[in-house]
């Protein structure tokens, strides 16, 4: 048996084990969500005892201030200058966001081989803009689908970038676009369903994550629910991250049937009426 295939039996059989165990590893700052959750489910919580969680967490605390600060949530120039203000401005659901931007931040910088950092670079930066389409189109219908829309689609990745990231410690696999390509496709999805159900997500969340592959086409036109505004974003999000040329076509094929199909407003005019919300979350996201 070759290097190659050892080292894809160990880690599919990893992968198995940490499934079955629900032993899945994730940046801690990843807790900070479900935390975040349990406090706030509690009816004698304050805001304040969230605050309290969210600063022991440095990146997390700052990157809520900028959110809260950002022209997207303070559109009138009103700067917050605490934490506990930040979360009242931009709400719990956000500030779950936040955390788990931060935490898939963390997973795609961790060490690895060139090629798993550019592929882990991609799964990311498609993650970001899938949740910012996914934000401005379902803003777009409906103001109190965007947070969730948001958050929904920044999971659409979650489990992708677990599986480049604990790939690096089989580098045989890792050398292998192909071979990482099948394993990815076979264990993405119940990697990325475990990871929600630890975090607790709300079921509508869970939902779109799940329905996000689907053919917009199917849908109603232009999108009114979560699942249709978080599928077309990840449709049309950037950069492709497919790891090989029949994932590519597929979406290709996918886009151009949504493109002749869609019509008051075309995709293009929803796109461009959508596109400067995207920038600005884009810039929330990135900062």
């Amino acid at each position: 048996m070759s290097e190659f295939q050892d080292q894809l039996r160990a880690f599919s059989t990893a992968i198995e084990h940490e499934l079955e165990t629900r032993a899945i590893a994730f940046p801690t700052v990843l807790e900070l969500s479900l935390r975040i959750r349990t406090v706030a489910n509690d009816p004698d919580s304050s805001v304040e005892q969230i605050a309290a969680l969210i600063r022991i967490e440095p990146v997390v605390s700052a990157r809520v201030m900028q959110m809260a600060n950002s022209v997207v949530f303070n559109p009138a120039g009103n700067r917050v200058a605490g934490v506990t203000a930040a979360i009242a401005r931009i709400g719990l659901s956000n500030v779950r966001t936040i955390a788990v931007v931060v935490a898939m931040g963390q997973l795609a910088e961790e060490r690895r081989s060139r090629v798993m950092r550019e592929r882990a670079r991609e799964v990311w930066q498609h993650a970001v803009d899938t949740a910012a389409w996914a934000y401005a189109v379902a803003g777009q219908r409906r103001r109190a689908l965007a947070d969730g829309a948001l958050l929904a689609g920044l999971l659409t990745q979650i489990g992708p970038l677990y599986l480049v990231a604990r790939v690096a410690r089989y580098p045989a696999v890792a050398a292998d676009l192909a071979g990482f390509a099948e394993i990815a496709e076979f264990w993405s999805a119940e990697v990325t369903h475990s990871i929600l159900e630890k975090l607790e997500l709300p079921a509508e969340i869970v939902d779109a994550v799940d329905a996000a592959a689907g053919d917009p086409t199917d849908a109603p036109w232009p999108p009114e629910s979560l699942v249709d505004a978080v599928a077309l974003a990840r449709l049309v999000a950037q950069p492709e991250i497919a790891f090989d040329a029949r994932d590519r076509q597929a979406r290709s094929a996918r886009l151009e049937r949504l493109r002749a199909h869609a019509a008051d407003p075309s995709l293009d005019e929803l796109l461009a009426t959508a596109a400067p919300r995207r920038d600005e979350i884009l810039a929330v996201l990135h900062s």
